[in-house]
């Protein structure tokens, strides 16, 4: 029945499943901080400043650092490829962090 606790739940539920959900990059900052104080891993969706497009990525987070034009970025291992890379903060659209896999 639509508002019940029952069907909140499952909503709840069906979200957990699909992803990480949609933060700000304040939040982002905590949660990256988070992970890598906590030795987790980050399941998160980067949004190209190129193109636009949209990557759905698990990374092993190492810190957070300023790139040349002074913008936050998270510096982590790509945990498909094996690459290190440097992910602008402001481009993350969604993050969680996860246990490594």
């Amino acid at each position: 029945m639509p508002g019940s606790h029952a069907a909140q739940g499952q909503a709840r539920q069906k979200r957990k499943q699909e992803g990480p959900v949609r933060v700000s990059t304040a939040e982002v900052r905590a949660i990256v901080e988070r992970a890598i104080s906590q030795g987790l891993w980050l399941e998160m969706t980067y949004v190209s400043a190129k193109d636009q497009t949209r990557r759905n990525l698990v990374v092993v987070p190492e810190k957070i650092a300023l790139n040349r034009e002074g913008n936050a970025v998270l510096v982590a291992t790509d945990s498909s490829q094996g690459v290190k890379l440097s992910y602008t903060l402001t481009q993350i659209e969604r993050a969680r962090s996860t246990e490594p896999q």
